[in-house]
Formats: C-alpha cells, sequence, structure tokens
C-alpha cells in the first residue's frame, strides 16, 4: 500500500496542465483561454523583469502558453489526457489516429518484454506460484489500457469510481486518463513483486500436509515391520525349541539357516553376484598370469 501511495504522489506532485492553468478536466476553450488571460498579466516576463527572476517566470510563461496551446486543440488534448506528456515528443502526429498508432508503438515492447520475461522465469522453473494472478494482472492492465486510449470520453471506472473516491479527501483533484493508466501499472508491479515475496511461504505451507502424511505411512511401516520381525522371531524359537536342549542340534540348524540365507541372498541380490563374479575373474586372471611367468 505505501508503494501505491508513493507513485500517487508523485503522480500528484508532477501536476498537469490541468492543474497548472487551475481549470477543470472538462473546462471548455473559453474557460481556459479566459484563465490563461489571467495568468499571463501575472507571470509574463516583461511585467517581472529580470530584478524579479526573469528567467524563472520565462519558463513557467513558456510552460502556460504549452498547456494553453495543447488543451486548445481538440486533438492535441485527447492524446495528452491519454498519454500524459509524452505525446509532446510526437511531433508528426496530425490526427487522434496516428497518435493511437504511435502510442501503441511506443508502450507495446514494454508489455511483450514483460510476457517474454515471464513465461522465460516459468519455464526456468520460477515464479509459478500465482503465476494465473500475474498473467489475469498483465492481461487487466493492457485491457485498461487499450479500452482507455481508445474510448472518446474517459473510462467509467475512472469517473464513477477512482475520482469519486480521491476527491472525498480535501486537497485532492480528480485523476486523468494517463495518470490512471501510471497507477494502474504501478498496482500490477506490486501485485508481482507481493506474489514473489509471498509464493515461498504459501508453498512451504502447502507441501506440510504432504509430509505428515508420509511421516504417518512411514510409521506405520515401521510398525508392520517390528511386528513381522517378532512374528518371524517367533517362529524361529518355535522351530528351534525340539533342539533347545541339544546344542550340537542347535548349532547345526544355525548354520545351517546361515548359509541358506547366504546362498538364497547370493542368488537374488544381483549386487552380491556381480561381486562374487568380479571376484572369481579377478582370481581366475591372477592365476592366468601365475602360469604364464611360471618357466
Amino acid at each position: 500500500m505505501l508503494t501505491i501511495y508513493d507513485a500517487y504522489d508523485t503522480i500528484r506532485k508532477e501536476g498537469d496542465f490541468y492543474a497548472m492553468l487551475g481549470v477543470s478536466h472538462d473546462a471548455t476553450e473559453r474557460n481556459i483561454k479566459s484563465r490563461f488571460r489571467r495568468l499571463a498579466a501575472l507571470h509574463h516576463p516583461d511585467k517581472l523583469g529580470k530584478s524579479m527572476g526573469g528567467e524563472i517566470s520565462d519558463a513557467h510563461f513558456v510552460r502556460l502558453k504549452l498547456a494553453q496551446d495543447t488543451l486548445l486543440n481538440p486533438i492535441h488534448r485527447f492524446a495528452y489526457d491519454r498519454f500524459g506528456p509524452d505525446m509532446l515528443r510526437w511531433e508528426h502526429c496530425a490526427s487522434i489516429r496516428d497518435y493511437i498508432q504511435v502510442g501503441f508503438r511506443s508502450y507495446a515492447p514494454s508489455y511483450t518484454m514483460t510476457v517474454l520475461i515471464m513465461l522465460l522465469l516459468g519455464v526456468m522453473g520460477y515464479l509459478n506460484w500465482g503465476r494465473y494472478w500475474r498473467y489475469l494482472s498483465i492481461a487487466s492492465l493492457v485491457l485498461l489500457e487499450v479500452y482507455t486510449v481508445t474510448r472518446p470520453y474517459p473510462p467509467s471506472l475512472l469517473v464513477n469510481v477512482i475520482n469519486p473516491l480521491i476527491t472525498i479527501f480535501p486537497h485532492q483533484p480528480p485523476l486523468l486518463p494517463f495518470q490512471m493508466l501510471g497507477l494502474a501499472r504501478k498496482v500490477s508491479l506490486t501485485i508481482s513483486v507481493a506474489l514473489s515475496q509471498l509464493g515461498p511461504y504459501f508453498e512451504r505451507g502447502s507441501t506440510q500436509a504432504p509430509n505428515v502424511i508420509d511421516q504417518a505411512r512411514l510409521s506405520r511401516l515401521e510398525q508392520l515391520a517390528m511386528a513381522n520381525e517378532a512374528e518371524a522371531t517367533g517362529l524361529l524359537k518355535m522351530e528351534m525349541l525340539p533342539h533347545a536342549k541339544d546344542k550340537e542340534k542347535t548349532k547345526e540348524l544355525k548354520v545351517g539357516i546361515r548359509d541358506w540365507l547366504v546362498e538364497n541372498t547370493t542368488k537374488v541380490d544381483p549386487g552380491v553376484r556381480q561381486a562374487i563374479s568380479s571376484a572369481t575373474e579377478r582370481r581366475r586372471r591372477e592365476a592366468d598370469e601365475a602360469t604364464s611367468a611360471a618357466p
């Protein structure tokens, strides 16, 4: 929230041509000319002179004149409301369509690079958590920008929702469409960063349940193994019970069981068979070498 407020505060401090002239967003041509004449009378360089900060007044008067000329031209005013001061650099635009096309060409690369980076990070295994919300945020921002730029009037979201909420607070003028879009870009970026920071915590929480299940399964398997071991020990004692008093028979039975276990392990375990095969092969080579070395 602090990041969004800082973005809003920066937008307000930068100002706009309407605030510079002190007119409303729906000011008519007559209102704009009248207001400019009043401000020109106060800030004209010839009136202030060099001794009263004439250079500063020159710059301020030039900005006032630029604001009036931009807002008095319907095409320039349309472009300024939607693209802000950036449109002042687009000198070769002569119609609303020209401004829209140049605006799309100016902002399309940033959106394209954002989507490509998100796709690349997704393929690399990053930004998986919250991926749906990231793409939804980008798609919503693109749709909002396209709708705002191509419509003849400001969007209803700005006029009926955002600006009424802002103007509830004192000394807070309403936003222009380009200011709303700048704030929306900041909100989208903030959401993406928040998802990146919160994702690991939610992923860690989601993996706790499977771990609990695995621990329960391991405990169950351990109990079954212990039960089987106890049962096998009991059966072995019962088998050896007739020979309990005959130590010779008991010893012979133990040796037989041991040999049987070794033999079956050798037959079943591939690793044991491979080790025995390797040892046999090594002894055979040593014997052949010794035979060949004998005179």
